[in-house]
């Protein structure tokens, strides 16, 4: 039996290591064009001119990675802080279960929860999240 703390840090790692890889170095060598593509056999000659090449792609990636925080920060953040999400599913509930009993009402209905109970809260991934901004935004701070 695993405790869900230990469960939580693993996910946290493996997620975090993920967004790391998937979202900032393959969408950089993606993005930079054909500029890094066409190297590989220099890549594969000489492993340390990778650093170069990525080095080189970062600047004209700023764009899309300010949009990329701005959309991660005021879009995830703000519908997290306003609790649409659980309004919604608390208002579907109440028309779903108009009819309900006290005892009833204070349990969830399979996804549908009332606002008195609320969902729980996976750190690992929202932290994992917040890990790929603070990159993000010490990369280009470096660069700035």
């Amino acid at each position: 039996p695993i405790s869900l703390s230990i469960q939580e840090t693993s996910v946290f790692v493996k997620l975090s290591m993920f967004y790391i890889v998937q979202t900032f170095f393959i969408i950089t060598i993606s993005g930079s064009g054909f500029a890094i593509m066409n190297e590989f056999q220099q890549i594969f000659d000489t492993p340390r001119k990778i650093i170069d090449l990525v080095a080189n792609a970062l600047p004209p990636m700023s764009n899309f990675y300010i949009q990329l925080l701005i959309i991660e920060i005021t879009g995830s953040l703000s519908l997290e802080l306003l609790r649409v999400v659980p309004i919604l599913l608390d208002y579907g509930r109440s028309l779903v279960g108009h009819n309900l009993t006290e005892k009833e009402r204070s349990r969830s209905m399979g996804f549908l929860r009332s606002l008195a109970d609320p969902a729980p809260f996976f750190h690992s991934y929202r932290v994992a999240h917040s890990v790929l901004n603070f990159m993000v935004i010490f990369i280009y701070s470096c660069l700035a």
